[in-house]
């Protein structure tokens, strides 16, 4: 386990990619398992219990479409395993400290830490866009910036779908 943990800390810097995990089934389970987890968890320390579960699995699905997706035009199907394990894993490794962040200063407590909650917010999501641009860009043997706007593709999509703010709010 430690070592699948090292391959991930290397995806979150760079210095790995989808092509250092295998092509397995058992990896990707656990991934998505993983990721459904500390997704499901950042949503009930956001939005509450209720809204929980459908968004975690919303989430997983967008999240395992769009990066499936990406590979087909190169006809690349053979690494969406890989592609998809190192996603999921890289970003559930990247969502702990913030869902240990959410427990310590939960949304709505004080007024002073929700500029921190905001901030780590941010950097947090800036990390997870370069790192899923990167990991969609091995993947595809294409540059960068492609892979940075499909992630924008994407973080916009997963805003429209399935932020119940937006969704209350009129957006």
């Amino acid at each position: 386990m430690r070592g699948w943990l090292r391959v991930f800390w290397g995806i979150l810097c760079w210095r790995r990619g989808p092509r250092d995990l295998p092509a397995s089934h058992a990896v990707l389970a656990l991934a998505a398992l993983a990721y459904l987890l500390t997704s499901w968890a950042q949503a009930a320390l956001v939005y509450g219990a209720a809204d929980a579960p459908s968004l975690a699995v919303g989430d997983l699905a967008l999240t395992g479409a769009v990066s499936s997706v990406c590979l087909l035009p190169g006809r690349r199907w053979t690494r969406v395993p890989q592609t998809l394990s190192a996603v999921l894993g890289a970003e559930a490794l990247l969502s702990l400290p913030m869902i240990i962040l959410l427990l310590i200063h939960p949304v709505g407590a004080a007024q002073g830490t929700s500029a921190i909650l905001s901030l780590v917010s941010l950097l947090g999501l800036v990390w997870s866009a370069l790192v899923m641009a990167k990991i969609i860009s091995d993947a595809m043997d294409k540059p960068l910036v492609l892979a940075m706007g499909i992630t924008l593709i994407y973080f916009s999509l997963s805003y429209l779908l399935l932020d119940p703010m937006s969704h209350r709010m009129g957006g």
